[in-house]
């Protein structure tokens, strides 16, 4: 009995230490046909610790991490920050502040592929599900960070019997 309550503990708090995940462009991913992606970011919640995950066919397109200025120009000659051709790229967010992103094939950019998102810092304390949870995240992950607050209230409930 000890051992699944710990292992029910490992798998609620392992839901609690990650951030979510983003899919660029939800299921038609990453892409110059007729996919907005200011629409896609405009729901989305973007903290530190959440990863973005672009999705596309290898032969047709990249991603690269670029500059305020790169992004508004579509400019894919000045110096990247980082490049990504992999097909299915998972981009941590690791510090707040904007991002910015182009597919540099000439004339992507310019057709609809970029995505500016603003990543913000994790809340240093609050319980309101709004600041504990960005709006993608899952209802599971909802449910296993609330159960992580109440199993070890548990466990010390079951030890003292």
């Amino acid at each position: 009995m000890a051992a699944f309550v710990f292992s029910v503990t490992l798998l609620a708090l392992s839901c609690v230490c990650f951030g979510a995940e983003h899919h660029v462009g939800d299921s038609a991913g990453w892409t110059n046909k007729g996919v907005s992606y200011d629409h896609w970011a405009y729901s989305k919640i973007f903290q530190v610790g959440d990863t973005l995950v672009f999705t596309y066919k290898k032969q047709m397109h990249n991603v690269m991490q670029v500059s305020r200025e790169a992004f508004e120009t579509c400019n894919s000659s000045v110096s990247p920050i980082a490049v990504y051709n992999s097909s299915s790229d998972s981009i941590p967010l690791q510090t707040p502040g904007d991002w910015y992103f182009i597919c540099g094939v000439p004339g992507h950019c310019q057709a609809g592929m970029r995505l500016a998102i603003k990543v913000s810092a994790l809340p240093s304390h609050g319980t309101d599900d709004a600041y504990m949870y960005p709006s993608s995240a899952s209802p599971v992950i909802k449910y296993f960070s609330k159960l992580a607050l109440v199993v070890p209230f548990l466990l010390i409930g079951i030890t003292h019997v």
